[in-house]
């Protein structure tokens, strides 16, 4: 006999209703993670700065990453009672 619980154990993938967009870098089909990148793209990036080798501005202006989200979303704002 089959109980009609949910089984909670078991984690599901949760579906996305986004467009999934791909890395900018050339010849790399991975899921963007951050500045365009994907994970190993963005961790790479991430050494060569923290290295001092460039920095995310000069990656930026070469067309190797995108500039930061930096700010607030919408609802940080409404959270945070923040007025532009």
């Amino acid at each position: 006999m089959r109980d009609n619980k949910t089984d909670h154990s078991k984690k599901s993938p949760i579906k996305r209703a986004m467009i999934t967009l791909t890395c900018i870098m050339e010849d790399c089909t991975n899921e963007q993670y951050c500045r365009g990148l994907c994970r190993p793209c963005y961790r790479a990036a991430t050494k060569q700065v923290a290295a001092g080798r460039t920095t995310w501005r000069e990656l930026e202006q070469k067309g190797l990453c995108l500039k930061t989200g930096r700010g607030y979303s919408a609802f940080t704002k409404r959270i945070k009672g923040i007025r532009e």
